[in-house]
């Protein structure tokens, strides 16, 4: 699935840019993009996906069809692949060692929420910490789960730190943009 507007270009007037040409004079059409019937397709078949992810989330179950639309043309695609030895990369500038979000964040990187396309995430809390349970693990998320809601509502610190198990897509969704497409709305 495919979160990002994808064009093609096409040629507006194929003769402005041979007159130009002819009459060594600038070019005054440009090229414009046009996306294709198929793309065009795919991106409101992937609308109506991000309508439906948001409106499992209780935070966004009230919203109207049209605040649901704008909400879901703010969704991001975040992948998060293994390295061929089934770590994940400390170099990883978004998301180092598959972390997602963690504990005790503030700030910009604490302010947006995630869902699970796919993949198999785990959330930790260091006060649970155990010889039984030593990560600290206090639930696990797969697809169609979602976390970090809290961070759209409040500017608290994150209560937990997310990590990936395995190669992750997530769909992310920053308060900011919330507070833009719905101002007044959440409280």
């Amino acid at each position: 699935m495919v979160w990002v507007r994808e064009e093609k270009w096409s040629v507006a007037s194929p003769r402005a840019g041979r007159l130009a040409q002819m009459a060594a004079l600038p070019r005054t059409s440009s090229r414009t993009k046009q996306p294709s019937l198929m793309k065009i397709m795919q991106e409101r078949d992937n609308l109506k996906k991000g309508m439906e992810v948001l409106k499992s989330v209780p935070l966004f179950s009230e919203l109207t069809t049209i605040q649901l639309e704008r909400l879901a043309n703010s969704l991001r695609r975040k992948e998060i692949k293994t390295c061929p030895d089934g770590h994940f990369s400390k170099e990883d500038e978004n998301f180092p060692e598959g972390i997602i979000i963690q504990q005790g964040d503030v700030g910009d990187g604490a302010h947006a929420m995630y869902v699970v396309e796919s993949g198999h995430l785990q959330a930790c809390v260091d006060v649970v910490r155990s010889v039984s349970n030593p990560d600290g693990v206090v639930k696990e998320y797969s697809t169609g789960d979602f976390f970090g809601e809290l961070a759209i509502v409040t500017d608290q610190p994150r209560s937990a730190t997310v990590r990936c198990v395995t190669t992750t897509v997530l769909l992310e969704l920053e308060r900011q943009d919330v507070l833009e497409l719905l101002p007044g709305q959440l409280h």
